[in-house]
């Protein structure tokens, strides 16, 4: 099939889920209102079910790579915009305190997930290539997926061969890589999760919670206090 079906094809979901979840949103918010004018103090059980599914969206980790201890029960899931100077902050100031106080105790797990929109992958700009470059390293070599993570935060586009060199990434597979329609038809399931997560125009949120699932939101990049103390309550849920 061609690029443009593809393209086609991915443009008509992206549109048919936007609108779905607008709709419900709306819904809830009106509803919500509703309800508080005229006294009732109940939402109504169509009302309740819609705001669940909304509310407990949640990333796909399945199959994702993590950096941690497998034995952590806490997750934090990273939706980053690589190519954001807010984003590389936060790698650089205050993911290390993150690593040493939680991750590195076996206490925690963290998990990347790309910040991709549509329009991202149409222009192809950066923010793609680094998504393109993260999908391709987990292809080629899962292992090294996380040390090459790290390091893409402080590296220009142009600069990648020289993490390909430093990681012992062939460069010829690298790039078959990155030119196959699979793998870029590949990264639409990241924007149709933007989407879905309601994340368009939010380059940074994190999920905190047990095992990908009942998670706390945070929403741009808090300080490490906020991560701690939203930490807590699951350390003690799980008696820790």
């Amino acid at each position: 099939m061609s690029k443009k079906w593809y393209k086609k094809k991915f443009v008509i979901y992206a549109f048919v889920l936007a609108l779905l979840t607008s709709i419900a949103v709306n819904f809830i918010n009106y509803k919500v209102d509703y309800d508080n004018q005229t006294g009732t103090g109940k939402t109504g059980l169509i009302t309740h079910y819609l705001y669940t599914f909304y509310a407990s969206s949640k990333p796909n980790i399945q199959d994702s790579p993590y950096h941690g201890s497998k034995e952590a029960s806490i997750t934090i899931i990273a939706l980053l915009d690589i190519d954001s100077e807010t984003s590389k902050n936060f790698i650089k100031n205050i993911f290390p305190r993150l690593n040493e106080d939680y991750i590195d105790k076996g206490k925690v797990r963290y998990y990347h997930k790309n910040y991709l929109t549509l329009e991202d992958v149409e222009e192809k700009n950066e923010n793609f290539v680094y998504s393109m470059a993260l999908l391709c390293i987990h292809k080629l070599d899962r292992e090294k997926y996380y040390d090459f993570y790290f390091d893409l935060f402080d590296t220009e586009i142009k600069d990648i061969p020289k993490l390909l060199r430093k990681y012992k990434i062939p460069r010829n597979k690298y790039e078959d890589c990155i030119k196959e329609q699979e793998n870029i038809d590949q990264l639409s399931g990241d924007v149709l999760e933007v989407e879905n997560l309601g994340t368009v125009g939010i380059n940074q949120r994190f999920y905190i919670g047990i095992m990908g699932k009942y998670n706390s939101v945070l929403t741009g990049i808090p300080d490490y206090e906020t991560f701690r103390e939203t930490i807590r309550p699951y350390e003690l849920q799980l008696g820790n």
